[in-house]
């Protein structure tokens, strides 16, 4: 399996648009959403202002529609994943996994 890189690679909103091959205006968000929806055949797209709000987000929504509960979270995790489950209603709680995902860490 090959590593993934950990480090924060910044792509501005021109830089979005150049990939999904569309010109788009700074503050086209409207369109923006429709184009990435479009470039994944996705059927709902939401543009937020960091992902910290979007765990937040994601974790009430689970809150919301199945009730409060655990969140099950890999134990190799940045500290704002739990912190946001956690705001949101949710319990973490961190399980082993694999590095491979197939067989158990040492």
């Amino acid at each position: 399996m090959m590593p993934v890189a950990r480090e924060r690679v910044p792509l501005g909103r021109a830089e979005l648009w150049a990939a999904l091959g569309r010109s788009g205006g700074q503050d086209d968000v409207d369109g923006l959403r429709a184009a990435v929806a479009a470039a994944l055949d996705a059927k709902h797209v939401f543009a937020l202002g960091s992902a910290r709000l979007g765990l937040f987000w994601l974790f009430s929504e689970v809150v919301r529609r199945v009730g409060p509960g655990e969140a099950l979270l890999w134990n190799y995790n940045f500290f704002a994943v739990p912190d946001m489950a956690r705001r949101a209603g949710l319990d973490p709680v961190f399980v082993d996994s694999a590095n491979d995902f197939g067989e158990p860490s040492e």
